[in-house]
């Protein structure tokens, strides 16, 4: 590569490593030193080896085991003063700070991230929904096992008659229980392995992660199976090995009120998780709509990015080549426009800058983020310039004099109105630079809806972009980018094409907000399927139950229809109370969640009004089969022997 700044350079091979893992946050093709890129010429080595100034840099620090990493970071404002005294004079501060490295992927939200991060919440989110899905199938087992008391009564009458002790019987059901739960751990673990990679594609793990091999998971999952055992068989166990024989082996037996309060509890219980997780699905599905269709104050559909080129001879060759692919690009009909600028929409504004009006006192300057443009950045992208003027080629002075605002940053600079900014002069003391506002535009988004929109100031700079930014049009879209392709090609030879979609690119940021959407969808799934197969346990011992009383009223002229609403409105009230106890929790529970992005939807009335109504079809589907059985016997099948 050449240019007449540096990188005039041929690099050796010393050496091959073996590829990253895919869990790693540092991804890399080739790895070069910086005494080899940056310290051959005097401007590299001061910017790269000898300033303060570059945030462009990740440090690791291996310290000794047991070191006190808050003593260490105590001891860095000294260091920061002790290598870079004039830092006072510079209008600048320099803090450094520690973190885990383990915890980057999860919990950093720094400036300059190696690539987008997770989110920590969402995993401990997802975590504790996962809880509650063992725990609705640990009571769906309780339920179950306790409704078919009737069925075993005389089993445990029989067993007592015989000298059974009810330690023995505990020890029993206890045993059953036990078996069932390690049936259904190998049964998960098949499951797990067929839909690893599919689920392995949808949250994005690492292809090589194989959870089970980690000793950790096995303790866990040997801890949930030993745990779950013993809570699920215990209750019924003790409710079964409690009958007493004469009364049981004399048919007279019944269920207990208290037993049944306990299991259509139990069901309210895991019909009230189930309607709170559709809640939760309804919220984030709403809110990552949100922020994909959301205005950004900016259009950023249909862009073609290519970054600039890096083998270049000389700067004004750049500078020339550039405006000649621009204005080459704008001969095709496809192509709606074409701008540069130093940093593209999607990623962070990296550089900042104290700016201040120019008749008000050093003390008064506040921060705001800084970045440069060509003459048609504002236009392309379709940004509302709300006084002043855009950039112009018609301004030669632009480049050097002009500067363009955002909204907010007016404001913070003490203009009561964005017009009474235009003409008046700013200083940025730090760079010795005092422009002429030209123009105020409304303020964009120029990251993740999640944050705030960010005062900013544009410089005009059509000389040195790092980004070329294309609008085309949405048809013939493969043969547009083969025109670019080959006019690249013509305009930069030796330069590799590499391009992506902006709106692809933006969307990036909410990629760990989709997976925490799509996994808690699916969660959400799985806790209703388990819900059903509770609701339906339920159904059948209810009608089972009912099933004389049934059958007198079809002798007594009882049609289907009246008998599905008798039946049915039972579990209907069920709904209804878990709806009404999971409503209000997963309103505060999604309103705390809502609460880290600056731009959100209100939870409004139709997300409880669908939830409502899925879970009472769920219900009623659930139990029709059984209810509708039950109607259909004939009366004489279940009268016989009265």
């Amino acid at each position: 590569m050449r240019d007449d700044d540096f990188n005039d350079e041929l690099c050796k091979v010393t050496g091959v490593v073996q590829d990253p893992p895919d869990n790693t946050h540092l991804k890399f093709d080739v790895l070069i030193s910086y005494k080899t890129l940056y310290t051959r010429f005097e401007k590299a080595r001061f910017r790269y080896d000898q300033t303060w100034a570059r945030k462009d840099m990740y440090t690791y620090i291996l310290v000794q085991p047991g070191t006190d990493v808050a003593a260490l970071q105590s001891k860095f404002p000294d260091f920061i003063k002790k290598h870079n005294p004039d830092l006072e004079k510079q209008f600048r501060r320099d803090e450094l700070s520690l973190q885990p490295l383990r915890d980057i992927h999860l919990y950093s939200r720094l400036t300059d991230e190696a690539e987008p991060n997770g989110n920590g919440n969402s995993v401990y989110f997802l975590t504790i929904i996962a809880v509650f899905i063992i725990i609705i199938a640990w009571i769906n087992y309780v339920n179950l096992a306790t409704a078919r008391s009737m069925d075993r009564a005389k089993e445990v009458g029989v067993r007592k008659v015989m000298g059974a002790e009810k330690s023995r019987l505990m020890l029993q059901f206890l045993v059953e229980s036990f078996l069932i739960n390690f049936i259904a751990m190998l049964l998960s673990f098949l499951i797990v392995f067929s839909v690893w990679p599919p689920f392995k594609e949808l949250t994005g793990i690492p292809i090589d992660f194989i959870l089970w091999k980690e000793i950790w998971f096995t303790g866990l999952a040997l801890l949930i199976f030993s745990a779950g055992s013993f809570l699920s068989g215990i209750y019924p166990a003790l409710v079964l090995s409690g009958f007493e024989p004469v009364t049981v082996l004399k048919g007279k037996f019944k269920n207990s009120s208290r037993g049944v309060w306990l299991r259509k509890s139990l069901v309210v219980a895991q019909f009230a998780a189930s309607a709170a997780l559709i809640v939760g699905t309804l919220t984030v599905y709403q809110q990552l709509e949100h922020m994909r269709n959301a205005d950004l104050g900016m259009n950023i559909e249909q862009t073609l990015v290519v970054e600039r080129p890096g083998v270049v001879e000389t700067r004004k060759g750049r500078v020339d080549a550039t405006q000649t692919f621009k204005e080459t690009l704008k001969q095709n009909a496809s192509v709606k426009g074409v701008t540069s600028s130093v940093v593209v929409p999607g990623k962070k504004l990296r550089f900042k800058a104290d700016v201040r009006q120019l008749a008000q006192p050093e003390n008064t300057a506040v921060p705001v983020a800084y970045a440069t443009m060509d003459y048609d950045f504002i236009q392309t992208f379709g940004m509302k310039l709300i006084a002043g003027r855009n950039f112009s080629a018609a301004f030669p002075q632009d480049p050097d004099t002009s500067a363009i605002l955002t909204e907010s940053t007016a404001r913070m600079l003490g203009f009561t109105t964005p017009g009474d900014a235009i003409g008046k002069t700013l200083a940025i003391d730090a760079f010795k630079y005092y422009p002429i506002v030209a123009g105020v535009v409304a303020d964009y988004h120029h990251e993740s809806l999640e944050l705030e929109t960010q005062p900013t100031m544009f410089a005009c700079d059509v000389s040195n972009p790092e980004y070329f930014m294309i609008k085309v049009a949405p048809d013939n879209i493969m043969s547009t980018i083969e025109f670019v392709h080959q006019t690249w090609d013509q305009i930069f030879p030796g330069n590799p094409f590499d391009y992506f979609f902006l709106d692809d690119y933006f969307n990036q940021q909410y990629k760990a907000d989709q997976t925490f959407g799509k996994v808690f969808g699916l969660f959400a799934l799985l806790a209703i399927i388990v819900g059903c197969l509770g609701l339906f346990g339920l159904s059948s011992f209810t009608i089972s139950q009912r099933i004389k009383e049934i059958a007198i009223r079809k002798i007594c002229g009882a049609s289907l229809p009246r008998l599905l609403v008798h039946l049915g409105k039972d579990f209907v009230f069920l709904v209804a109370v878990a709806s009404v106890i999971a409503w209000p929790v997963m309103y505060w529970v999604m309103t705390e969640w809502l609460a880290r992005f600056a731009s959100r939807i209100a939870i409004g009335w139709e997300v409880f009004a669908v939830s409502g109504l899925l879970m009472l079809l769920i219900a009623l589907l659930t139990v029709s089969y059984q209810t509708i059985k039950a109607a259909l016997t004939n009366p004489v099948t279940c009268l016989r022997y009265e």
